[in-house]
């Protein structure tokens, strides 16, 4: 499946409650994502995927304080790694994307067979807050690797949130 770009580079808005997951009983099934990155407005579980980021202006998923479930979710070989956040994102101070929740819950899971002979789960950095502006609500982050022979690796977890890379350096991350 495909998330065209939107625009602007703006993140696609997932604004209801929903999972993610394979076809017909499938193990694995790719999500190429060409808009800048993915922002929520509700709950959502994404289950056996393996995602594929395009842009590198927000290659990262806005938990934006709801909850996002990773569960055996993995990134396509060669595809940037893509960063998380509790919080959302502002396209200037006081702006945001799209109005918060006041709970940002990140679980990320490796419990079973990934499919296709994939034997990681492998993403940047965690961060607790949000990109260029506040989140006030609370964040929780839970990681967790039931399937030792599946590895869960993760850049750092951060307290904070991040500044926004520059668009027009290929080398910022």
């Amino acid at each position: 499946a495909f998330l065209n770009d939107v625009g602007e580079n703006m993140p696609f808005l997932i604004d209801k409650n929903i999972t993610i997951k394979p076809a017909n009983n499938e193990k694995n099934a790719t999500l190429s994502v060409n808009s800048a990155g993915i922002i929520l407005g509700a709950n959502v579980r994404f289950e056996n995927i393996t995602l594929d980021f395009g842009n590198r202006y927000h290659d990262a998923i806005f938990a934006n304080g709801y909850t996002l479930d990773l569960i055996n979710v993995n990134r396509n070989k060669g595809a940037r790694e893509i960063d998380l956040f509790a919080g959302g994102l502002y396209v200037s101070p006081g702006n945001p994307v799209h109005p918060s929740g006041n709970k940002g819950v990140i679980n990320v899971e490796t419990n079973g067979d990934f499919g296709g002979g994939i034997l990681e789960s492998k993403f940047g950095n965690i961060y607790a807050g949000s990109m260029n502006g506040e989140f006030n609500g609370t964040a929780e982050i839970n990681l967790s690797q039931k399937d030792k022979s599946k590895k869960l690796e993760i850049g750092a977890i951060k307290a904070s949130g991040a500044l926004e890379a520059d668009a027009g350096n290929m080398l910022d991350t």
